[in-house]
C-alpha cells in the first residue's frame, strides 16, 4: 500500500505545480486587464479634452472670421479696399526663375 501512496504522491505534485502557475498566471492576466483599462480610460478622457479644445478653438477661429470682426478692425486700422496699382501679381513658384544657394 506504501507504494500505491508514493506512486499517487509523484502524479499529483506537478499536478498541483501546474495548478499553482495557471492560477498565477490568471492572476496576472487580470493585473494586466485592469491595467490596459485604467490606461484605455485615461485615453478616452484625453480625448475628449482635445475634442473639446478643438471645438471651442472652431469657434474662435469663427469668431475672429467672422466678417463684422474683420470690418471692424479693418476700420480700427484703418484699412479698406486696394486702389489701382498697390496690387501685384507675383508669377507662381514654378515660373519664377530659380535663385542661387549660397
Amino acid at each position: 500500500m506504501s507504494a500505491g501512496l508514493r506512486g499517487g504522491f509523484w502524479v499529483l505534485l506537478p499536478l498541483l505545480g501546474l495548478a499553482l502557475c495557471l492560477g498565477l498566471a490568471s492572476v496576472w492576466m487580470n493585473i494586466e486587464r485592469v491595467d490596459l483599462a485604467y490606461t484605455l480610460k485615461k485615453m478616452e478622457h484625453e480625448l475628449a479634452e482635445r475634442n473639446t479644445l478643438a471645438d471651442k478653438l472652431s469657434v474662435e477661429r469663427d469668431n475672429l472670421m467672422a466678417p463684422y470682426q474683420l470690418k471692424r478692425l479693418a476700420d480700427k486700422f484703418g484699412l479698406g479696399p486696394a486702389g489701382p496699382g498697390q496690387i501685384r501679381r507675383l508669377p507662381a513658384s514654378e515660373d519664377r526663375p530659380a535663385t542661387a544657394k549660397p
